[in-house]
């Protein structure tokens, strides 16, 4: 597995303060990574960072080798798609045509060609194809979440970035999701997931990267780093982790009295 999203001492900086901080992170090919921590610890900030949409105060962020401040907008299209929290709504567009916006990064190209299959394969993975001709802006936001993720798998990118893609979602579709981005890593994509479910992040990453105050503070598989004791820390609050009595993946609650 070779690294295809590479982050070297990477911070953000927002009026005046480092929201994110000398952080080191790669994600390689065939890899499902999940980036947890409490909420407003930086990691919508750092998504935004290594998608390219906010510029780094320091520090490097590549996608295949290249700097990603160094592609066009078309080449960075090409090289990595990104699913962001909020979704405007496309008024007067339906799901069918946002959906083949996913595809616009490889116009008159010879990938072009492919772009009906993949845009009609997409629709019916995220669950839309009886939404296909229905304006975006008339679909709830669950659905609205689902044609973002269609659009985004759409553009067949080496690398994808989700920011809570299952926070709108339904126990069915969150699943439904999760193997979706499961036969993206089969195909080689490197995805890099924003999730607070830790269980779903237990469940469905290969490796975890837990933030917080704008660090990494710990890298591993799902075992090492969804510890009680970690994330007790971590949260500011006690977590028991508990097994499964059927399939023994481990279920991460809060404690409760």
């Amino acid at each position: 597995m070779s690294d295809v999203l590479v982050a070297q001492s990477v911070s953000v900086r927002l009026d005046g303060t480092d929201v994110v901080s000398g952080v080191d992170l790669a994600v390689g090919s065939g890899e499902i990574m999940a980036l947890v921590g409490p909420n407003g610890c930086g990691k919508s900030t750092l998504l935004s960072a290594l998608g390219g949409f906010r510029p780094a105060s320091s520090g490097r962020v590549s996608i295949g080798g290249d700097r990603v401040g160094d592609l066009s907008a078309i080449e960075r299209g090409r090289r990595r798609a990104v699913v962001t929290q909020h979704n405007r709504p496309d008024i007067g567009f339906t799901v069918g045509e946002v959906v083949e916006m996913g595809r616009y990064p490889w116009s008159r190209t010879p990938q072009a060609r492919e772009s009906s299959g993949i845009v009609e394969e997409v629709i019916a993975d995220c669950d839309l194809t009886a939404f296909v001709d229905r304006p975006v802006a008339q679909l709830s936001g669950g659905q609205q979440a689902r044609v973002a993720l269609a659009r985004a798998l759409a553009q067949r990118t080496p690398v994808l970035l989700l920011d809570e893609p299952t926070a709108a979602l339904d126990i069915a579709h969150q699943e439904a999701t999760l193997r979706v981005l499961r036969r993206a890593r089969d195909r080689g994509v490197a995805i890099l997931i924003v999730v607070h479910d830790l269980s779903l992040a237990a469940a469905y990453a290969d490796r975890v990267a837990l933030m917080k105050s704008g660090r990494i503070v710990a890298t591993g598989t799902p075992t090492e780093v969804l510890t009680d004791d970690l994330l007790s820390e971590i949260y500011d609050h006690p977590v028991e982790i508990i097994a499964h009595p059927r399939t023994g993946q481990a279920v991460i609650v809060p404690r409760r009295e």
